[in-house]
């Protein structure tokens, strides 16, 4: 083990090849979710928070330290992660209750004593936790902070799975990482509707290999209701690259545009995935993560995916124009997903461009 610094805190934790195979879990490329983790629990003034996936203890503990929490739960299945928790409270001079249960039996056992934030960040998806975690959380103001890392059945790579998992079929297009992205908050969606629970997303991204969800719960029949209308079907033409929302009642079997048959994706989420409220502090988590949440925040304005630069040249087989003149010429926004993606509502224009230089 060595010791570490991180945020306002310093931590024992186990060093080596970021994998299952570490005694207990640290990957030391998360610092940038975890400052950021912090900051929105802090902006959503979050008092009583729950790791029911601990590993070393880290999030937990700055969320005390530094995120304004007065009250920290944290839990891992993991003996020897316990024992790394509680060498680290005890390094930080944190009170925080500690659990060794599988993460389902914990917040089943708090369903009559909720959270005001529960934080799910397993290997793999999050989803086999997500209807304990609606049990345990507030149903209103309450957050819920998700991680998936299965990004090859949300991005279409193993489509049976994301059946399986997510009631839900994904398509592998160059934008395929929204449609994931997309795909995880609808099922949340969905799942916390049964509880007449709505939820909305604070702040949602895609970042290296998985997806991380910040969701503000509200309760309500109407509430809920008014978020299922926000879910629908995604319908593409893999020919011309067009791409629209629709309900299960308006499919097309054509594309408007080419002509082609179109193909599907969902059901999913077609609203906004960020607030334009969230803000973060730059002294906190430095410039990197005030630039990247201003980035999200932006892409918001367009809700249709963004389409690829150089997946449309190759379409087209045309050179790629540079980015900056493209988002000028269709008024369009930059987008987190892809350095080389650009959100537009002008496809008619963008695809006249394109077909005029091929």
């Amino acid at each position: 083990m060595k010791r570490i610094r991180e945020g306002e805190g310093t931590f024992w934790v186990f060093s080596g090849e970021v994998s299952k195979k570490l005694p207990v879990f640290y990957n030391p490329q998360m610092e940038f979710d975890r400052n950021l983790t912090i900051q929105i629990l802090r902006e959503m003034g979050i008092k009583r928070y729950c790791d029911a996936l601990a590993g070393s203890g880290l999030r937990g503990i700055r969320a005390a330290l530094e995120g304004g929490v007065s009250e920290v739960v944290l839990n891992d299945s993991n003996k020897k992660a316990v024992e790394v928790i509680g060498r680290n409270l005890e390094e930080n001079g944190i009170q925080g209750e500690v659990y060794n249960r599988d993460v389902n039996l914990l917040l089943r056992a708090f369903r009559y004593n909720k959270f005001d934030a529960i934080d799910i960040d397993p290997f793999g998806s999050f989803i086999g936790a997500l209807d304990s975690a609606l049990r345990a959380i507030k149903r209103k103001h309450g957050l819920l902070c998700l991680t998936s890392t299965d990004t090859a059945a949300l991005c279409g790579v193993s489509m049976k799975t994301c059946v399986r998992r997510y009631d839900a079929h994904p398509l592998r297009t160059a934008y395929a990482k929204e449609i994931g992205l997309r795909i995880l908050i609808g099922a949340c969606v969905r799942m916390s509707a049964r509880y007449e629970m709505a939820i909305n997303p604070i702040f949602a991204y895609n970042r290296r290999h998985y997806f991380r969800l910040f969701l503000e719960t509200k309760a309500g029949i109407k509430s809920a209701d008014a978020m299922l209308r926000r879910v629908s079907y995604l319908q593409h033409c893999f020919k011309c690259d067009w791409r629209g929302y629709t309900r299960i009642n308006e499919f097309r079997r054509e594309c408007p545009r080419c002509g082609n048959r179109l193909e599907w994706a969902g059901p999913l989420w077609d609203a906004e995935f960020a607030s334009s409220e969230l803000e973060v502090e730059a002294k906190r988590g430095g410039d990197e993560l005030k630039s990247f949440v201003e980035l999200v925040k932006r892409e918001q304005d367009i809700t249709t995916p963004f389409y690829e630069i150089h997946h449309l040249s190759k379409l087209h087989h045309v050179a790629s124009p540079k980015r900056g003149d493209l988002l000028q010429w269709l008024e369009g926004r930059e987008t987190h997903f892809s350095r080389t993606g650009v959100r537009s509502n002008r496809y008619p224009d963008l695809y006249d461009f394109y077909r005029t230089k091929s």
